[in-house]
């Protein structure tokens, strides 16, 4: 549910353009090519910080789900084998959070691509258009260097 919000909000233009406004020249664009970059650069930490904040929580509820209480000797000390068993569970509990973490991140990771490349897309239709066609320009050189495609 939090995973469908945080999507809404952050990879699609549109969205992107309702949360943080639209052009005010369609044509020319209102931001020069510092302005441009400063949003980009502002857009992606907050999308992943968000991201971040989803992962805290599918931890919280992995490890509040599987914790185990140990056993306490007449109330002041542990014995040998109760910290033992306490820290075989402890164990067990980050291994599954781990588990759950990277499952969790390998389906959060398409959301993270398509939130870079809607604020790429969203800064760039900002931006003014000599920046614009520059950096279009420039991506196709990297793109022919690298693939040998324009």
């Amino acid at each position: 549910q939090r995973k469908a919000a945080w999507a809404a909000k952050y990879t699609s233009v549109s969205s992107l353009r309702t949360t943080f406004g639209t052009n005010k020249n369609k044509i020319f664009g209102d931001f020069d090519p510092f302005t441009t970059r400063r949003l980009y650069h502002t857009l992606l930490p907050r999308a992943l910080l968000e991201l971040r904040g989803l992962r805290d929580v599918i931890l919280e509820l992995s490890s509040s789900s599987s914790s185990t209480s140990s056993g306490e000797d007449g109330g002041n000390t542990l014995s040998a084998a109760a910290t033992k068993t306490s820290s075989d569970d402890n164990n067990s509990n980050n291994n599954n959070a781990d588990l759950i973490i990277k499952q969790e991140l390998k389906e959060l990771a398409p959301l993270a691509y398509q939130a870079r490349v809607a604020a790429k897309k969203y800064a760039r239709e900002r931006s003014r258009l000599p920046g614009r066609i520059g950096s279009m320009l420039y991506d196709g050189y990297r793109q022919w260097r690298r693939y040998g495609k324009w």
